[in-house]
């Protein structure tokens, strides 16, 4: 990321999330990351991670800070299409957000944010009514 894209996105991120409530790590760098807390509408709260190696050339990936369990409370340890999940990837959960192909190198951290925020909201209800995350989030 060039230091005039991390500015704009910082700015943006300020604006909308607050400087306390997210932390750019090494954002130039080749480590760069973007960590989150994020509260879900019944309050539960989340991290979010989203690698950007290669941001904003390369789509990044999302993960949630944990190894998270589907409404049986069985591991979400491999992928799922159903479930728009990869898995776990160094003890996260790994989320499929629909970026997979179409990459746009214009999208924002905050939209990436987003896109998290939404698959949160769907695990949620998931775990509530036991209906996959694709029958809220369904594939294009």
């Amino acid at each position: 990321m060039t230091p005039t894209r991390k500015d704009l996105e910082v700015s943006i991120l300020n604006r909308t999330l607050g400087r306390r409530n997210y932390k750019l790590s090494e954002p130039c760098g080749p480590n760069a990351e973007l960590t989150a807390a994020v509260m879900t509408d019944p309050g539960n709260t989340y991290g979010l991670i989203i690698k950007l190696e290669g941001f904003p050339e390369v789509c990044p990936s999302i993960y949630v800070k944990g190894e998270l369990k589907n409404w049986k409370g069985r591991p979400m340890s491999s992928t799922d299409a159903s479930m728009h999940c990869y898995g776990y990837e160094n003890g996260n959960t790994k989320l499929c957000y629909g970026w997979t192909s179409s990459w746009n190198p214009q999208v924002s951290l905050l939209y990436l944010y987003m896109r998290g925020k939404i698959w949160l909201e769907c695990y949620e209800m998931h775990l509530v009514t036991g209906n996959p995350i694709d029958y809220y989030l369904p594939h294009a």
